[in-house]
């Protein structure tokens, strides 16, 4: 069954079915069920049947997988290549001649970096011009494809295989990486790049030379022989960069906005990406978000840390460079919970410790606000009091009545909750024992009311009762005058 399954061209499973259940039928023996046969057809390894049904190159382009190189992302691995356009031009002597141009290709977006276009055969001179435009920052803010890339590939021509060309890729820290020979796997994106880079459009008379619209790119070289113009046109690229980004800080997350790029590469964009950078702590950074348009918010934060935002476009080809930087923004929520709140009575008045919150949101906390509660007459409750800390001291208490206090931190994002009530406590007015002298001093001992004060005082009032004594006896003791 698997000797069938195997043959050029490749059998139907119905055809298989077919013919197994007649071998079956000849040898005596039960034919399998069409499933059967299927199941067995599906197991046998794809690689083993590519090879059979459709030859080596095919085998070739889809398992050695160590030669296919596909890029992730951007500047990852870019590819150089010449081709000869299908134009003529007079060069210097006036002899018309086919211009050459060599495209320093993005692999992964299939973007043109760089690009040149030249008389004569190709050399490290013209590899190293296009490279030289490919790696630099270009005028045109819509076309924004620039910078190092981790890998350049060619083929083996006398050019790319140059000790100059070695060289250039040393000094930048570029891995030149050549195809095989005869095997140009992983090239066919800049092949079908130079397959589709020229158009022919008809000119009035009298043609000349070769011209590079500064703003679209688009090269035009002119063909004199036939009065016409062949226009070079740059491949669609990335979006621009987005501008304007500024971010809003919330609690554990950040609003941000941004205004879309000037540019969308000639392709519309499909979103955008944020990216945060945590300036305090890098490693509680790296949050992405992505989205259609602005703002977008951007979650999972930590608060009190600071963080920045920048903003990329993505289109069909692939995601533009990063937008600026936005300005630091510090997520932040209300303070914690105060605990360990205690209140200490006094007269008309309580003062209340408590135990700041382990968290204060992110933000500083400014003060603190201490609410009494009246449990015996509620209406005598409500008394608030601020400070910056333990303790407050809560006055204008009814003395006599018990009171609950509560305590709340505020920071610059607002109030937290309320703490836990404290146990109750109740003002009282203080009562004052006046301390005597008496004059009997058993009077004093006992506490009695006739307990005399003490001092100067004390001692007069008791010589004044002492001589008002004595008057009173000497009157009493008169005996009557009888004339």
């Amino acid at each position: 069954m698997e000797a069938l399954a195997l043959r050029r061209p490749e059998p139907t499973a119905a055809f298989i079915h077919r013919r197994v259940g007649d071998i079956a039928h000849d040898r005596g023996l039960a034919a399998p069920s069409y499933t059967t046969v299927r199941t067995i057809m599906a197991g046998l390894d794809p690689g083993l049947r590519t090879l059979a049904q459709h030859g080596d190159a095919a085998y070739r382009d889809r398992f050695e997988l160590v030669f296919r190189r596909n890029a992730s992302r951007p500047n990852e691995q870019w590819q150089v290549d010449h081709t000869l356009l299908d134009v003529a031009v007079l060069d210097k002597t006036g002899v018309p001649v086919r211009p050459w141009l060599t495209i320093v290709l993005d692999d992964y977006s299939r973007a043109i970096a760089g690009y040149t276009v030249f008389l004569g055969a190709p050399t490290a001179e013209q590899t190293a011009l296009a490279l030289h435009q490919a790696v630099n920052r270009k005028a045109n803010s819509g076309w924004p494809v620039c910078g190092l890339p981790d890998v350049l590939y060619s083929d083996h021509g006398s050019d790319f295989t140059s000790a100059r060309l070695e060289r250039v890729c040393l000094d930048t820290h570029i891995q030149l990486i050549h195809s095989r020979i005869g095997v140009p796997q992983g090239r066919g994106k800049i092949e079908r790049t130079d397959n589709t880079v020229t158009d022919t459009v008809t000119v009035g008379s009298n043609p000349y030379g070769v011209a590079v619209n500064a703003t679209t790119n688009t090269v035009y070289v002119t063909n004199f022989a036939s009065n016409t113009v062949s226009v070079i046109a740059p491949s669609v690229l990335v979006p621009g960069v987005p501008s304007g980004v500024l971010a809003t800080a919330g609690n554990g997350q950040a609003t941000v906005t941004f205004t879309p790029p000037a540019s969308d590469g000639g392709s519309a964009i499909t979103g955008y990406t944020v990216t945060a950078t945590d300036t305090t702590t890098p490693g509680n950074g790296g949050q992405t978000v992505s989205g259609t348009g602005s703002p977008i918010v951007v979650t999972g934060l930590t608060n009190g840390d600071s963080y920045t935002f920048t903003v990329t476009a993505t289109n069909a080809v692939g995601t533009g460079a990063a937008s600026a930087a936005s300005s630091p923004a510090t997520p932040a929520t209300v303070p914690g919970v105060p605990t360990g709140v205690l209140a200490t009575a006094g007269n008309g008045q309580a003062t209340v410790t408590f135990t700041p919150p382990a968290s204060d949101g992110g933000s500083a906390i400014t003060g603190y606000t201490v609410t009494a509660t009246d449990t015996t007459t509620p209406g005598n409750g409500g008394q608030t009091v601020s400070g910056t800390g333990s303790p407050i001291v809560v006055t204008g208490l009814t003395n006599g009545d018990s009171y609950t206090f509560t305590v709340t931190a505020t920071n610059a994002v607002g109030t937290g909750a309320a703490s836990a009530a404290s146990s109750p406590v109740t003002p009282t007015k203080p009562v004052v024992t006046p301390v005597a002298t008496p004059a009997d001093p058993s009077l004093a001992a006992t506490g009695s009311d006739l307990a005399l004060p003490m001092g100067l005082a004390g001692l007069l009032l008791i010589a004044g009762l002492a001589v008002l004594g004595a008057a009173r006896l000497r009157s009493h003791s008169r005996k009557p005058h009888i004339g």
